[in-house]
């Protein structure tokens, strides 16, 4: 295509051009520039690495695709609705106050919002349905846990050499716990105690269920014999409460700080 430049800086200059590099035709040009000043309008918030991480988790978890997703380009991390009546359900509350304020266009049959737009979706999201992202937080901190206890194993990947706990450890702390926490934060208060008591309950109850079958079992004399005081220590030292039930993660100690067990064993010579 020959591309005559009429005014500007360029003007009666004449280049040849490569079709593949025009986007519309020219009839279409201000329909393009106008979409493109609305991409470069929604794309003046720039989320942080908590948030761009929980919004992921956020969206995956709990919002269709059909319904809204978050984009890659033209402005990462911009938000796209396509069911706002769907969404409005998931997040039971008035999306349009949600958004209020919040830079958004037309595009395609559908709305396109800002990344502000973007984390105040997934922050009302997880608000609203508290349990699964809490549970979903409880089961990476789990695994966060044995992985700064005992690090990574490799892969059997040529490229994978496994990872050691204190790398572990330190990955945990500068980039899953923000997230953890922002997660949280977004759940509320209230949802982070009432999941917590609830997984108390539950594990509490198991607990007292399997020990009261070992109890019968002490009492049929199928497992020998069992003190009162060793069951009495037994119920109050393993007791699972909403202050303990939270998986916690801790610092991989040095060889110098492990305790040192000394075990005696006879020479063989002396048997």
């Amino acid at each position: 295509m020959e591309i005559e430049f009429l005014d500007g800086e360029n003007a009666g200059q004449v280049l040849d051009v490569p079709r593949k590099r025009l986007r519309v035709a020219w009839a279409e040009v201000d329909a393009y520039d106008q979409l493109v000043s609305n991409w470069e309008r929604i794309s003046g918030y720039e989320l942080t690495d908590a948030e761009s991480d929980a919004v992921e988790q956020v969206f995956e978890l709990l919002i269709p695709d059909g319904v809204a997703a978050w984009s890659w380009k033209p402005v990462r991390y911009a938000c796209v609705i396509r069911g706002w009546q769907e969404l409005e359900r998931i997040t039971r509350r008035d999306c349009a106050g949600l958004l209020d304020g919040v830079d958004s266009f037309e595009h395609e049959d559908a709305l396109w919002t800002s990344p502000l737009g973007t984390v105040r979706i997934a922050e009302a999201v997880a608000h609203a349905n508290a349990i699964p992202v809490l549970a979903s937080i409880h089961e990476h901190e789990r695994e966060c846990r044995e992985r700064s206890a005992r690090g990574r194993a490799p892969s059997g990947n040529g490229d994978d050499a496994g990872t050691t706990a204190e790398w572990e450890y330190e990955n945990y702390l500068a980039h899953h716990r923000p997230v953890h926490e922002l997660l949280r934060q977004w759940c509320g208060h209230r949802a982070v105690t009432f999941h917590e008591r609830l997984m108390a309950a539950e594990q509490e109850i198991q607990r007292l269920d399997d020990l009261l079958a070992y109890t019968l079992d002490a009492l049929r004399g199928t497992t020998g014999a069992v003190s009162v005081p060793h069951l009495e220590e037994i119920h109050h030292r393993d007791r699972i409460t909403p202050y303990n039930i939270r998986p916690v993660i801790e610092r991989p100690l040095c060889p110098s700080e492990i305790p040192v067990e000394v075990v005696y064993r006879h020479a063989w010579w002396t048997r």
